[in-house]
C-alpha cells in the first residue's frame, strides 16, 4: 500500500501544480492531508488541491477556517474525530492544535485526549493528527511544543503508525514506544512524504515535490 502525505501547504499554488504532476505519474492507494491546507484563506484553494486526489484521509490544521473544515466533512475526506477503514487498517484522526485563542481551529489538550480516547485506537490503527506528540519533531527554541495528550494515547494504545505535521522546521521518522511516528515536512517548502506499507513493514521516503 502506497500513501502520499502532505501537510502545511498554506495556500501555496506550487503544491497544487506539482501534486497534479506527481499523481499523474504515480498511483497512490491513499492520500493523507495532515492539516493547514490553507493559510486562513479561501475554500477554493482547498477544493482545487483535492480535485485530482483519490481516497483522501484528512484532518484540518489550526489555520484551516470553518469552510475548509466543512468541505472536508461534506466531501467524505475527513477523519477528524472519527475512524475510516484503509485496507486491513483503520485511520483515526484529530485536527487542529492545542494553542488556544491564536488561530481558527484549536482545542485544549485535554479535549484532544478525551476525543482520541473515545475512538477505539489499537494496534491496527493509523493515527493522523495535525499536531505531533510531545517529544517527536516538536522542538522549537529549545522547547518541546507537541501534544502531551497525543503522546499519551500513542504510548497507551500503541497504534501501528502515527502521522502528523504542524512544525515546519521538522520532518522525519522515529519510534515512540511500539509506534512509528512520521512528520512529513511542510508542503509550503515543497516537502512531502511517501509511505509504503507491506506485510506490516513501513518504508518512508521524504521527497521534494
Amino acid at each position: 500500500m502506497d500513501i502520499l502525505v502532505l501537510s502545511d501547504i498554506h495556500d501555496d499554488q506550487r503544491v497544487v501544480d506539482r501534486v497534479r504532476m506527481l499523481v499523474a505519474k504515480r498511483k497512490f492507494d491513499a492520500v493523507f492531508l495532515a492539516g493547514d491546507l490553507s493559510n486562513a484563506g479561501s475554500i477554493e484553494f482547498v477544493t482545487e488541491l483535492a480535485e485530482p486526489l483519490q481516497n483522501i484521509y484528512s484532518v484540518p490544521g489550526n489555520m484551516d477556517k470553518p469552510p475548509v473544515v466543512e468541505f472536508l466533512e461534506k466531501s467524505g475526506h475527513s477523519v477528524h474525530n472519527k475512524k475510516r477503514k484503509l485496507g486491513k487498517y483503520e485511520v483515526a484522526g484529530y485536527g487542529g492544535s492545542n494553542t488556544l485563542g491564536r488561530t481558527p481551529f484549536v482545542h485544549s489538550d485535554p479535549e484532544i485526549g478525551e476525543a482520541l480516547e473515545k475512538l477505539g485506537i489499537g494496534k491496527k490503527t493509523i493515527l493522523l493528527t495535525h499536531m505531533p506528540p510531545m517529544g517527536c519533531f516538536d522542538m522549537i527554541d529549545g522547547e518541546n511544543l507537541g501534544s502531551p495528550a497525543i503522546k499519551k494515547i500513542i504510548e497507551e494504545k500503541k497504534p501501528f503508525l502515527a502521522v502528523s505535521g504542524h512544525f515546519h522546521e521538522h520532518e522525519g521518522e522515529q519510534m515512540l514506544g511500539d509506534t512509528i511516528v512520521v512528520s512529513c515536512g511542510a508542503g509550503k517548502d515543497l516537502r512531502a512524504a511517501m509511505i509504503k506499507i507491506e506485510d506490516d513493514d513501513v518504508e518512508v521516503d521524504f521527497i521534494n515535490l
